[in-house]
């Protein structure tokens, strides 16, 4: 494929359409995501992760059925950030600078760019969501979704 990543057309409407292209009008669309619960394929830590961010991200209506798989690979990603960026900081208390201390380093920016990667999908860095406007619907916090999973 040629050029950039076509933009969603639900970013599209939200965003603005600056350029007046006609919008797909056959764009499947999907239901938004109502069972919080994380998919239980995820570790401990990518679980917390998805209990931070799901209620969040559906909130502002960016996570749909769809979307689960890569959402659930996100935050599969950004728990082994948070894991590899303990062990970073105690290699740098160190000052170990092995062999295997690099590849701790490499496994840490390798991570950490898959996050960043994904997240732009969901509009979870800043500059992809710079020109996001959205109205959330309805509040849902992390501990309400904690609550749901506990019931």
């Amino acid at each position: 494929m040629r050029g950039p990543a076509p933009v969603p057309t639900a970013l599209r409407e939200i965003r603005g359409n600056p350029s007046g292209r006609p919008y797909n009008a056959h764009e499947p669309t999907l239901p938004a995501v109502v069972a919080f619960h994380p998919p239980v394929h995820l570790a401990a830590q990518a679980r917390e992760v998805w209990c931070e961010l799901a209620p969040e991200m559906t909130n502002a209506g960016l996570l749909t059925v769809g979307d689960v798989p890569l959402f659930a690979s996100f935050c599969a990603c950004e728990a082994q950030v948070r894991r590899l960026g303990v062990m970073v900081e105690d290699l740098d208390l160190a000052n170990d600078f092995s062999q295997a201390a690099g590849r701790v380093r490499r496994a840490h920016a390798a991570a950490l760019d898959k996050v960043l990667l994904i997240g732009r999908e969901f509009g979870l860095t800043p500059s992809s969501r710079t020109r996001i406007g959205v109205e959330p619907a309805g509040k849902l916090t992390a501990e309400d979704i904690r609550a749901m999973l506990r019931a």
